[in-house]
């Protein structure tokens, strides 16, 4: 394994991207301004080897390949995320790193080119930036990605399941806690997790963005090992209200019916959680064990400390709670059951 500072953590799935995997890196590391460009660490999916990934390394003249795992299956089994989680799984507790940049094995196309801009940016950067202490400051120049804000609230066709996630694997640290907590339980279902996300959600496109070690070390293995699992596994959101059986990619979108989100639905879902999966301004919430099974077909959110919050009666919750600080313009108010951007 190759000694490397700043580690670009590259998922390759197809053929095409094993071919471009023989020319990028070392695109990028021309663009280095010092003298150790970052190195790869290759997640190798579907009927791809490392044996692939060594031979595409072998073309490169300036980049290392600092590591290698296979991940088989296909997107239908997960994409980024399995790849990315992977990594914080087998290297978090590995002190030689101090960077990792998310990617895709396609961001050199057409569809990544802001983000391909964005990393190029930060390789030139004699510093990669640690995230700050407030979530609320981190963008896309800390992330290095092309970034995304939009309303959030409970229309929105992926609230469900955030809701369950934010519910489920964080809380606020410090001084926001207390406050946080008073809400939780007394909030409808539906708002439990207001507070966390404040009507707004803030990601990097496509999960494409860098996180420092110091970072990521907020939270721990098994955290990370969870969000594996989760990505490579997927999960069955069951609300209170939930009483069918439907297949993956079924559901209506503002309306909380049960859903299985396969792993590549599930993906859609995690791509929208970075800020809350490393921002400084959370811990991790205690979650139960059954979240780290291996042996089911799909996690399911029953199985989790969430549950009866999102099983509560709305008649018996409060429906006055005010915002714990100023939303932003366009957020979501508190308790506002119209409200969102809806789609997929």
């Amino acid at each position: 394994m190759a000694l490397c500072r700043h580690i670009i953590s590259v998922c390759v799935a197809r053929g095409v991207e094993l071919a471009d995997l023989s020319v990028w890196p070392d695109r990028i590391a021309a663009a280095a301004t010092t003298d150790a460009p970052p190195c790869i660490a290759a997640c190798m999916r579907g009927n791809l080897s490392c044996a692939d990934a060594h031979a595409a390394a072998a073309l490169w003249k300036v980049t290392r390949l600092q590591s290698c795992v296979e991940e088989p299956g296909d997107v239908e089994f997960g994409h980024e995320g399995v790849c990315a989680f992977r990594f914080l799984v087998d290297y978090l507790v590995d002190s030689t790193w101090s960077h990792v940049y998310f990617a895709h094995g396609d961001i050199t196309r057409s569809k990544h080119r802001r983000s391909y801009s964005a990393l190029q940016a930060l390789v030139a950067r004699r510093q990669w930036p640690e995230w700050p202490e407030e979530t609320r400051r981190v963008d896309g120049s800390v992330l290095a990605a092309n970034f995304n804000q939009a309303t959030f609230g409970p229309v929105d066709f992926w609230h469900p399941a955030i809701n369950w996630w934010l519910s489920t694997f964080i809380q606020y640290r410090g001084d926001m806690a207390m406050a946080a907590a008073s809400w939780e339980r007394a909030a409808p279902p539906r708002h439990v997790s207001w507070p966390l996300h404040n009507g707004t959600l803030r990601f990097p496109i496509s999960f494409l963005f860098q996180v420092d070690r110091v970072t990521a070390l907020r939270r721990s293995t098994r955290f990370y090992r969870a969000q594996y699992l989760l990505c490579k596994r997927g999960v069955r959101v069951l609300p209170a209200s939930a009483g069918g059986r439907l297949r993956p990619h079924q559901g209506t979108p503002g309306r909380e019916n049960a859903f299985t989100f396969t792993p590549l639905a599930w993906g859609h879902v995690n791509e929208r959680l970075p800020l809350f999966l490393f921002g400084r301004d959370f811990v991790e919430r205690p979650f139960a064990d059954c979240l780290l099974d291996e042996t089911v077909r799909h996690f399911n959110m029953n199985c989790s400390s969430a549950a009866p919050l999102m099983a509560r009666e709305q008649q018996k919750a409060s429906r006055s709670m005010p915002p714990l600080w100023t939303p932003e313009p366009t957020a979501c108010p508190p308790m506002d059951d119209r409200c969102g951007q809806t789609g997929r």
